[in-house]
Protein backbone atom coordinates (compact mmCIF):
# COMPACT_ATOMS: atom_id res chain seq x y z
CA UNK A 1 0.00 0.00 0.00
CA UNK A 2 2.95 2.17 -0.18
CA UNK A 3 3.44 2.20 -4.33
CA UNK A 4 0.79 1.50 -7.37
CA UNK A 5 2.43 0.49 -10.71
CA UNK A 6 1.42 1.89 -13.75
CA UNK A 7 1.64 0.22 -17.10
CA UNK A 8 2.38 2.08 -19.94
CA UNK A 9 5.42 3.87 -21.86
CA UNK A 10 5.47 6.45 -19.00
CA UNK A 11 4.72 4.26 -16.67
CA UNK A 12 6.30 3.03 -13.64
CA UNK A 13 5.81 3.61 -9.63
CA UNK A 14 3.59 5.90 -8.43
CA UNK A 15 3.12 6.69 -4.58
CA UNK A 16 -0.34 5.03 -3.51
CA UNK A 17 -1.41 7.23 -0.76
CA UNK A 18 -0.58 11.49 0.15
CA UNK A 19 3.25 11.51 1.02
CA UNK A 20 1.51 12.76 4.64
CA UNK A 21 0.16 9.52 4.95
CA UNK A 22 2.89 7.31 4.25
CA UNK A 23 5.45 6.84 7.32
CA UNK A 24 8.90 5.67 7.38
CA UNK A 25 7.59 2.56 8.93
CA UNK A 26 5.18 1.29 6.06
CA UNK A 27 8.14 1.80 4.05
CA UNK A 28 10.11 -0.99 6.14
CA UNK A 29 7.39 -2.69 6.52
CA UNK A 30 6.38 -2.98 2.92
CA UNK A 31 10.43 -4.28 1.93
CA UNK A 32 10.59 -6.43 4.57
CA UNK A 33 12.95 -4.87 6.95
CA UNK A 34 12.86 -4.91 10.30
CA UNK A 35 12.78 -2.22 12.80
CA UNK A 36 14.05 -3.62 15.51
CA UNK A 37 17.06 -2.90 16.43
CA UNK A 38 17.76 -4.45 20.05
CA UNK A 39 19.45 -7.57 18.93
CA UNK A 40 22.04 -5.96 17.72
CA UNK A 41 23.23 -4.58 21.37
CA UNK A 42 22.30 -7.83 23.31
CA UNK A 43 24.79 -9.24 25.50
CA UNK A 44 27.15 -12.26 24.72
CA UNK A 45 26.68 -15.72 26.43
CA UNK A 46 30.05 -14.45 28.64
CA UNK A 47 28.56 -11.25 29.73
CA UNK A 48 27.28 -11.06 33.45
CA UNK A 49 24.27 -11.20 34.49
CA UNK A 50 23.51 -7.36 35.16
CA UNK A 51 25.27 -6.75 31.76
CA UNK A 52 22.67 -8.88 30.21
CA UNK A 53 19.71 -7.09 32.07
CA UNK A 54 21.44 -3.72 30.37
CA UNK A 55 21.48 -4.81 27.16
CA UNK A 56 18.03 -5.89 26.90
CA UNK A 57 16.93 -2.41 28.73
CA UNK A 58 18.44 -0.16 26.55
CA UNK A 59 17.50 -2.40 23.73
CA UNK A 60 13.96 -2.06 24.31
CA UNK A 61 14.19 1.17 25.07
CA UNK A 62 15.96 2.18 21.48
CA UNK A 63 13.55 0.02 20.00
CA UNK A 64 10.59 2.02 21.11
CA UNK A 65 12.52 4.93 20.19
CA UNK A 66 12.81 4.28 17.07
CA UNK A 67 9.26 2.92 16.84
CA UNK A 68 7.96 6.16 17.69
CA UNK A 69 9.94 8.03 14.88
CA UNK A 70 9.25 5.53 12.11
CA UNK A 71 5.35 5.69 12.78
CA UNK A 72 5.55 9.28 13.23
CA UNK A 73 7.65 10.28 10.42
CA UNK A 74 6.32 10.60 6.73
CA UNK A 75 7.35 11.01 3.51
CA UNK A 76 6.76 14.30 3.32
CA UNK A 77 8.28 15.43 7.03
CA UNK A 78 11.54 13.86 4.79
CA UNK A 79 10.83 16.14 2.13
CA UNK A 80 10.25 19.11 3.93
CA UNK A 81 13.51 18.41 6.06
CA UNK A 82 15.46 18.01 2.99
CA UNK A 83 14.15 21.29 1.89
CA UNK A 84 15.45 23.13 4.82
CA UNK A 85 19.10 21.24 4.51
Amino acid sequence: NVVQSVRGPGGGYILARPAEEITVKDIFDSVGESTSFSDQISATEESSKEHKVLSDLLGKELDSVVINFLTTTTLKDLEDRLKNT
